[in-house]
């Protein structure tokens, strides 16, 4: 929960209505016993606009003078003091209870002597307890800037750090307490069933006649014979006449009869058919004679996008299909992304079975081998539900969003490009780490007018695609966020261009009389460290889990926040960032993370029109 303290900066239109929706769901969890130690925040807020805000150091006319207006003022500070003491102490006598409560069931459900048979239900016990503490967090950030704006005051910041470390449930030792106790629990109800005879099956048929239709009129009567529930089904067509069907069933392999029956339809029509157990079981496999073979074989979904930014020439994809070949990969089917109008195939999704036995780290290694001999982009993942479903884009800004590293530009103008490049270089070739760095090239602008950000804004470029990507995303219902280690004007200015949704960077400290740098930040540095936590405070706000996000960059500080993420993608990134990257691109357009998304070109274009 280290990354808390960062969340006090994060403003956003719809935070309430998430932490409602959060609190909705905590509550249908927990027992009634705990629903009653939950802090009311509501009556403090209530308090708040009857007691704070009348009394507001900012006045907006609300003194009422009587007598004289210094005695009435000195009256109204006093009664915003009274008020504000017994704020505070009715937050610290209700924040006490609540911490000794919680941190008593803390305790009880990760004590050693836990039996087996009840640590599943003590590790759910304690994930609720986690929501509890984040939302309670979350509301107190909420709580105390409602105050700053009602009192005038100032202090919301210092009193949640306060919370922090007067109470010990929110500290990172309680975290990791309670991390170290779910760790390792095997939820009973997410594990398979081995005594369970019904299983799920794939069970593919390939067909070469025209009349597959009455094909599968004929199957479909069988399977109601034989009372099959069927949970989905899918048809390819690669020909005129040459059609895949893919049913997922749940059938036993006790009904031997029922398969004959199809495989007689099968035979009668020169196709072949295939069932695969699904969940880790055996393959079997019958062709048009009947023959049956079992080989002990478990594949997990995957999806591969394959990117060129002319075409997938014949020789690429002869090694491609190779590699798939010497990885006894199976090819299940393949989706063109690019319009079906242009002449070359240059883009498409390659759906695949990969054993669970293979090495995907191995895999990987190999697949930037290809990228690399090739020019062309591999991007393998998991093919699940999530894979459209993401709702959280970050992106780092330099090289990213745009095209420019924004320190080179101010150097360019302050006239130090030299010094500058050479502390870069020194940090690249890891004689100094980001911290350092940074501070040395910022102590070179010193003196700079704060007018050069104004300057910068004209000769930004954006990266070719960054609009089209955000507006597409953003019309999907994604919140989009910049995570820069530049400088906060101009990740604003950013964040304006794009309507992106939150915008980080580092802040550089100004003279007194406001016009030049001091040649220093101040605050927290946003590093490679940073990028990752401040995803992780965005998930937790906008209610998502890490699958449901995507971390975009070219730098080596934005590895952490990409393999964080439930995709991470190197964009056009230096080779050894390349190599660690979970994914990557190398086209000059940023909106080709939609293809890894699994969206075509039509549909992408149907997404822009809203």
């Amino acid at each position: 929960m280290k990354f808390l303290c960062s969340f006090i900066n994060i403003h956003n239109s719809n935070s309430k209505t998430n932490l409602n929706v959060m609190e909705d769901e905590v509550k249908r969890q927990i027992p009634q016993n705990w629903s009653e130690q939950l802090i009311n925040f509501e009556a403090f807020i209530e308090y708040i606009q009857k007691e704070i805000k009348p009394y507001s150091i900012k006045n907006n006319g609300n003194i009422e003078v009587e007598s004289s207006f210094i005695e009435d003022f000195n009256n109204h500070l006093l009664k915003l003091k009274s008020n504000t003491t017994n704020f505070l102490n009715s937050i610290n006598e209700t924040t006490s209870k609540f911490n000794t409560f919680f941190l008593q069931q803390i305790n009880l459900l990760t004590n050693s002597s836990i039996k087996a048979e009840e640590k599943v239900t003590a590790a759910r016990s304690l994930k609720n307890i986690q929501s509890i503490l984040y939302l309670t967090f979350f509301k107190f950030a909420v709580l105390l800037d409602k105050f700053d704006n009602a009192s005038g005051l100032s202090f919301g910041d210092s009193l949640l750090n306060y919370i922090i470390r007067q109470y010990s449930v929110f500290n990172a030792e309680t975290s990791e307490k309670i991390d170290s106790a779910t760790r390792s629990v095997k939820y009973s109800d997410d594990s398979e069933n081995e005594n369970d005879n019904s299983r799920n099956y794939e069970m593919n048929i390939l067909s070469t006649t025209e009349s597959y239709s009455n094909i599968l009129k004929q199957i479909f009567a069988i399977l109601q014979e034989y009372k099959v529930n069927v949970r989905d089904f899918q048809i390819f067509k690669s020909g005129q006449n040459d059609v895949s069907v893919s049913l997922i069933l749940d059938i036993n392999f006790q009904f031997i009869e029922m398969y004959n029956k199809i495989n007689e339809i099968i035979n009668t029509n020169n196709g072949s058919i295939s069932v695969r157990a699904l969940g880790n079981k055996t393959l079997l496999v019958k062709n048009e004679k009947g023959e049956s073979n079992e080989d002990k074989v478990s594949y997990k979904n995957y999806v591969a996008t394959l990117i060129n930014k002319e075409k997938l020439d014949s020789e690429f994809l002869n090694h491609w299909f190779q590699f798939l070949s010497d990885n006894k990969i199976i090819i299940k089917s393949v989706k063109r992304l690019n319009r079906a109008t242009e002449p070359n195939i240059r883009v498409m999704d390659v759906f695949l079975d990969i054993p669970n036995e293979a090495d995907i780290a191995q895999l990987k290694k190999q697949i930037f081998e290809l990228t690399s001999t090739y020019k062309t982009d591999i991007a393998l993942q998991v093919d699940d539900v999530y894979r459209k479903n993401k709702r959280l884009i970050v992106f780092d800004m330099d090289s990213t969003l745009i095209q420019q590293e924004v320190i080179d530009e101010i150097a360019r103008h302050a006239g130090v490009v030299k010094e500058v490049s050479a502390i870069t270089a020194s940090a690249m070739n890891g004689e100094i780490n980001f911290q350092e760095s940074l501070a040395r090239r910022v102590a070179l602008l010193k003196g700079l007018s704060v007018n050069i950000f104004e300057e910068i804004k004209k000769v930004i470029t954006f990266t070719p695609g960054a609009h089209k990507l955000c507006k597409t995303l953003k019309n999907l219902g994604y919140k989009l966020a910049v995570c820069s280690g530049g400088f906060v004007p101009l990740a604003n200015y950013i964040k304006n261009e794009l309507g992106l949704d939150f915008a980080y960077a580092n802040n550089l400290a100004i003279s007194e009389d406001g016009t030049q740098l001091e040649g220093k930040t101040y605050g927290p540095i946003v590093d490679g460290s940073r990028k990752a936590e401040l995803l992780g405070a965005i998930s937790q706000l906008e209610h998502l889990i890490p699958e449901q996000t995507i971390a975009v960059g070219d730098g080596a500080n934005d590895l952490l926040m990409m393999s964080k993420a439930g995709l991470g993608v190197a964009f056009n990134a230096k080779p050894r960032v390349q190599e660690q990257a979970p994914t990557r691109i190398n086209q000059p357009s940023l909106d080709n993370v939609l293809y890894l998304l699994g969206y075509t070109d039509e549909e992408i274009s149907t997404i822009l029109k809203y």
